[in-house]
């Protein structure tokens, strides 16, 4: 009688393991259907992850400060080659792609950055830094913008277009 009641607990145990599905959404609200969403109700970023690895990060409402520029970079989108990125840093712009910054620890570049350099694209790697995107100089009033800064020196340059 023990051996059966042993046996018949392994083989629960057994079930139970391969039985529990792996979830692959947000455990908030993930159902389908009106209302429903991939994300959460309350304060926290939406990471996504492979090999429990952080690739990817949409912030949630916040703000940071780069370069000295405290900024809202809330909605923010962070993509990283890099898996230690999402534990020190935060996304610089609306869509932030962040290569491999070997020399300096990890760290990518923000010498460069400028506030107005949120609605666009920031690409820091290598120990440099790239920005594609919009500036905002009065109401209508908007300039092409591609700019790069160079391995923490501070070198700033921008191309204005009419």
């Amino acid at each position: 009688m023990k051996n059966y009641a042993l046996i018949s607990f392994a083989l629960f145990l057994c079930l139970l393991a391969f039985k529990t599905p792996a979830i692959a959404q947000s455990t908030g609200n993930n159902n389908t259907g009106i209302n429903k969403f991939l994300g959460f109700n309350g304060a926290q970023n939406l990471e996504f992850r492979t090999n429990n690895i952080i690739r990817m990060q949409l912030t949630e409402t916040s703000t940071t400060t780069i370069n000295g520029f405290t900024i809202d970079n809330s909605g923010f989108l962070g993509l990283s080659a890099d898996p230690g990125f999402f534990t020190g840093f935060t996304p610089y712009a609306l869509l932030h792609l962040n290569g491999i910054n070997t020399l300096q620890g990890g760290n990518p570049e923000f010498n460069g950055y400028r506030m107005w350099m949120r609605f666009g694209i920031v690409s820091t790697h290598n120990e440099d830094l790239m920005f594609i995107g919009q500036k905002q100089n009065d109401i209508d009033e908007t300039d092409a913008v591609i700019a790069w800064a160079d391995n923490c020196d501070g070198f700033f340059s921008h191309k204005r277009s009419s």
